[in-house]
Parts: structure tokens; sequence; C-alpha cells
């Protein structure tokens, strides 16, 4: 992605991730919010691992 520190893509990304995870197992997320966000995050993933 033009412009963007991959790295700390990466970092935020996976932050992300374990934020998530940790608000589903302790249910301060609804199920239909952690699905769109793993639907994201999945995107972003994609985006890194491509390069664009």
């Amino acid at each position: 992605m033009l412009g963007t520190d991959e790295a700390k893509a990466r970092l935020q990304l996976s932050s992300h991730v374990d934020v998530l995870r940790f608000a589903r197992r302790h249910a301060l997320i609804d199920p239909e919010s952690a699905a769109k966000s793993e639907t994201n995050i999945a995107m972003l993933r994609k985006k890194l691992e491509s390069g664009s």
C-alpha cells in the first residue's frame, strides 16, 4: 500500500486481532460486529500480503 509503513501496519493489525479476541472472549462485542471486524482484518491482511 502506497505510503504505508508495512511493519507498523502489521503490528496494528496484530494488535487489533488480539483486542478482538479479548472482546469476544469476554462478550464485550456482539457477534455481528465481530464478524464484520474479522472480514475487515482478512481484507487488510490480503492487501498487506499482495503489497498493493
